[in-house]
């Protein structure tokens, strides 16, 4: 599977100038390699880089590379994968506060589901 998302990915002309439709696919693409293989997805931003790439979806690369599963804390809540970034102080309370809030959310809202990440608050990860 990765082989085939790499050669959509390697065809993709990303030296041009920012295109939202090329960076929603450029996004998910590599979020799914990174999901498959951490190892992978580094191979693959490195060699989209080193062809050259906007400077924008050069950023988002990165940002995806960022997020590494060593940097969590896994485990489950509900049938769903939680991953607690370590750089947060322990507290083992963060559990059960979070199952407690998953049961005031319908399960049909929660089907689709697979991860949530547990972060520090910073301004860099703000959507707004």
């Amino acid at each position: 599977m990765i082989p085939r998302i790499q050669d959509v990915l390697y065809r993709s002309d990303l030296k041009q100038r920012l295109q939202p439709e090329v960076m929603e696919i450029l996004t998910t693409l590599m979020c799914l390699i990174h999901d498959l293989d951490e190892e992978q997805s580094r191979e693959t931003a490195a060699a989209l880089i080193h062809t050259g790439c906007h400077r924008v979806y050069k950023a988002r690369l990165e940002t995806i590379l960022r997020f590494t599963s060593t940097d969590y804390l896994t485990y489950a809540v509900d049938g769903i994968e939680v991953r607690e970034s370590k750089s947060l102080k322990p507290a083992e309370v963060r559990s059960v506060l979070l199952k407690r809030w998953l049961g005031t959310v319908s399960r049909a809202d929660l089907s689709g589901i697979r991860q949530i990440y547990v972060l520090p608050n910073h301004k860099d990860l703000d959507y707004r």
